[in-house]
């Protein structure tokens, strides 16, 4: 099937909750970075427009008290600098 890049955001089931997909559209803030990580599901990213910074850690680096949300599968907190 072929990519519609004119997609209403929303959720998309592919195969139910097994394989689905997420169009979203938000603001990025680069002085501001965030992390995420999920506990169920992992991201495939495809960005259709714009750029955005992408990479990724060591679950092991998130903090502890990191604010997972359970019904959304996603904790988010601040990116940390690298330092020398």
């Amino acid at each position: 099937r072929a990519l519609d890049e004119n997609l209403p955001c929303g959720r998309y089931e592919l195969a139910g909750d097994a394989l689905y997909a997420m169009v979203q559209a938000y603001p990025i803030d680069e002085e501001n970075p965030n992390v995420e990580f999920h506990n169920r599901y992992i991201d495939i990213q495809y960005l259709a427009e714009g750029c955005e910074h992408m990479g990724w850690d060591d679950r092991a680096h998130a903090p502890a008290d990191a604010p997972y949300k359970q019904e959304a599968d996603i904790a988010v907190y601040p990116a940390q600098t690298a330092t020398d």
